[in-house]
């Protein structure tokens, strides 16, 4: 308590020190949040009637620090924005944008409803009986939320356990719509589809952050086309797949539409009208890149067969040691609580960091510019006791 305390008038004698002082009277400058404006000047009132509290303007070259807030909901994702680095003060909180995404995408990188319900109740039981520090409590939570998103995929993938589902109640049977093992094509269709869902909607928030920033034109015309030609192809996709009625020349010349507006509208800065003509034909080639990304989501394909491939290979191991003489049946229990907590373990890990992936690469890179400074408001830094306010 005691160090506690000296470090708090360690850290009140710098600031006090580092700014504009003399023997009666101390100059601070620093950042508040707008709403908390109106408390801070309160809380100055209570202590003493001697003051003055001014806004100041932004200089041009000075960035405001970064604070982001969500709803108790969407704050355990906080963790996923801040592994990556807070953005800065002209982008968006990706946040609420990401959140519903990592949901579904740690689901389908578990997809058992065994391991997820093993995940309910150990952080469930960590949040309850343990109080973790406040740091830690949201990622705590994710990994909740990560559990209970490992539940509903489990419950439409077939996975308990590594069990066979022909073994399982009709209703469950009724329920499972993909069986990754035996016919893991829909599932790879399904999160390519999940990733050119994701990209669009990055593409889309590239443009409101512009527009927030006084940029609408140049965000619309920079991602405009790349939103065009992604729609055109899945109109085609679906003409040619039977969903959409129509000759299908209509939709080519719709590609070629699309491929004509990136080309005139990329080199729209170039000073002449070659530079513009070349800069228009060589955007062309970012299409490998978003291919790539596309092709990167077929990872959840590759996560979810390893969750449940490993799950069965342990219950088939443990199956073979059963008859051993005296000692089958403790064998059998070793092998099944080793093996089923070494592939939870394994498989929350890669669904976290993969989930995670797919965020900071082929979402976060497509509206995302920079990043920012944390606010970090000077406050007691209480390194040795906590002070709770009941």
């Amino acid at each position: 308590m005691l160090a506690d305390f000296m470090q708090w008038g360690k850290a009140r004698h710098n600031l006090i020190s580092s700014s504009m002082t003399t023997g009666e009277t101390i100059v601070l400058e620093g950042w508040v949040p707008t709403k908390n404006l109106r408390a801070l000047r309160t809380r100055i009132e209570n202590k003493t009637d001697y003051y003055a509290l001014e806004e100041l303007e932004t200089p041009q070259d000075e960035i405001p620090p970064v604070a982001i807030e969500n709803s108790a909901f969407i704050q355990p994702f906080e963790s996923i924005t801040r592994l990556y680095g807070l953005p800065s003060y002209s982008n968006l909180d990706p946040t609420v944008f990401l959140a519903g995404f990592f949901f579904i995408f740690f689901g389908l990188s578990l997809t058992d409803v065994g391991y997820g319900f093993v995940l309910i109740a150990l952080t469930a039981s960590a949040l309850y009986f343990y109080k973790p520090p406040p740091e830690l409590r949201p990622f705590i939570k994710l990994i909740l939320y990560g559990g209970v998103a490992s539940v509903i995929a489990g419950l439409f993938f077939g996975g308990y356990l590594g069990v066979d589902v022909s073994l399982l109640p009709a209703w469950l049977q009724a329920i499972q719509t993909f069986d990754p093992i035996a016919s893991p094509m829909p599932v790879l269709y399904f999160a390519l589809s999940l990733g050119v869902v994701q990209i669009l909607f990055g593409l889309i928030l590239d443009i409101v952050r512009a527009s927030k920033n006084g940029e609408f034109m140049d965000g619309l015309l920079d991602k405009g086309p790349w939103i065009l030609i992604f729609l055109s192809l899945i109109l085609f996709g679906g003409n040619a797949l039977g969903f959409f009625a129509g000759d299908s020349t209509y939709y080519v010349w719709g590609i070629y539409a699309a491929l004509l507006s990136l080309v005139t509208t990329q080199g729209r800065k170039e000073k002449s009208l070659l530079k513009k003509a070349l800069k228009g034909i060589t955007s062309l080639y970012d299409s490998i890149g978003y291919f790539s990304d596309v092709l990167s989501y077929s990872r959840l394909l590759a996560l979810g067969l390893a969750t449940s491939a490993l799950a069965f290979a342990v219950n088939l191991i443990a199956s073979m040691v059963e008859g051993v003489p005296y000692i089958g049946f403790v064998l059998v229990i070793a092998i099944l609580l080793i093996g089923h907590t070494f592939n939870l373990a394994v498989n929350v890990l890669g669904a976290f960091i993969h989930s995670a992936r797919l965020q900071f690469v082929e979402f976060f890179g497509k509206f995302i510019t920079g990043s920012g400074t944390e606010f970090k408001p000077f406050a007691r830094d209480e390194r040795h006791v906590v002070i709770e306010n009941t």
